[in-house]
């Protein structure tokens, strides 16, 4: 199953950690994209049409949220890296699967996306709607 990956973070260090994470663990993975910010990722992800967002939470002139709020419904996972622990409150309503703070423990990521495969294999259509 090949899998589509797109990274919104401002951190070049974060995004290269991403990348390579994945180009070693889960070389199912294409990644078809990088944006720093919300506005330049949105419309790059409308094109990519990505399967999986790993999504920054604390970025230039917005929140990674308000970039979720622009697809009402969306085909793509979404695992929120961030530095801010707090953030693990109320965020169920933006169908969120994974949050992981900085710095990345790879185990922890491993095991995060290991579980999104397994439910796309049983649910590859799956629709998350705000």
């Amino acid at each position: 199953m090949k899998l589509r990956a797109f990274i919104i973070d401002d951190e070049p260090r974060a995004v290269e950690f991403i990348r390579e994470f994945l180009k070693n663990t889960f070389p199912a993975f294409e990644i078809v994209g990088t944006a720093p910010s919300i506005d330049d990722g949105f419309q790059k992800i409308r094109h990519a049409q990505p399967e999986i967002l790993f999504l920054d939470l604390n970025l230039p002139r917005g929140n990674g949220l308000e970039l979720l709020q622009r697809f009402p419904l969306r085909r793509f996972d979404v695992i929120v890296i961030t530095a801010f622990v707090e953030v693990h409150k109320g965020y169920d309503q933006y169908g969120i699967s994974a949050i992981i703070t900085k710095p990345i423990d790879p185990d922890e990521l491993r095991f995060e996306i290991s579980k999104i495969i397994e439910a796309r294999r049983q649910n590859p259509d799956k629709v998350f709607t705000l």
